[in-house]
């Protein structure tokens, strides 16, 4: 579970609060650097970019505000294990995946732990793949950076969705969701979760390259 250093939205959003604020107020291991945590047209990029613009550092190629190694990876080990079309009901469908699949494959240590060691610091990752993986990756960390939690509405996920013509459905939707917020339940550091509609209207239209949401 989350140590002490947990933040309930309650906390600390209020409706003029950006990402500055919540690195400032929240976690020492911010300065570390911030994993940002959210399924696909949450927000996550808004976030990130937003970040970026703070002065955290994106380790190399970037499209949508994602590291391109981040992506290979998890998008390499959500294909081996049917992650985009398994459909899970509950935390018990999830942790009895987890518990039979409790390691990555060899690959997938080796490359994750060659590139989480050349992480710049501040880093900032954010990978929507990461409500499957992130708990492949926390091991890897000498010190847990931040996670920072995005959420929005799943009608509003949905639509964003439907708006590219993006076949995803309402039931992934709720996959991913389910996972998403057990992967924060798993998270052993400090973590700061809230709604993308909470943030100040200033952050929702930060420098996206024209993709508000993600």
């Amino acid at each position: 579970m989350p140590s002490t250093c947990w933040t309930t939205p309650s906390a600390v959003l209020t409706t003029q609060m950006d990402p500055a604020r919540l690195l400032n107020n929240t976690c020492t291991t911010a300065r570390v650097g911030v994993i940002v945590l959210g399924v696909g047209h949450s927000g996550t990029s808004t976030i990130s970019c937003e970040l970026r613009r703070l002065g955290l550092v994106f380790r190399g190629r970037t499209r949508m505000c994602e590291d391109a190694g981040v992506v290979e990876l998890n998008e390499r080990i959500a294909r081996r294990l049917n992650l985009h079309r398994r459909r899970v009901d509950n935390f018990s469908d999830i942790e009895r995946f987890v518990n039979a699949n409790p390691h990555p494959s060899t690959w997938f240590e080796m490359d994750a732990r060659r590139l989480v060691s050349r992480l710049p610091v501040p880093f900032v990752l954010k990978d929507p793949r990461f409500v499957w993986t992130l708990h492949y990756w926390t091991p890897l960390f000498k010190t847990l950076p931040m996670l920072m939690h995005v959420t929005r509405a799943p009608r509003e996920i949905l639509r964003s969705h439907v708006a590219r013509r993006e076949m995803v459905t309402s039931a992934d939707v709720r996959t991913r969701q389910l996972w998403d917020a057990w992967q924060l339940s798993q998270w052993p550091g400090c973590a700061v979760s809230f709604s993308i509609n909470d943030l100040s209207t200033r952050v929702s239209r930060s420098n996206t390259h024209g993709q508000r949401h993600r």
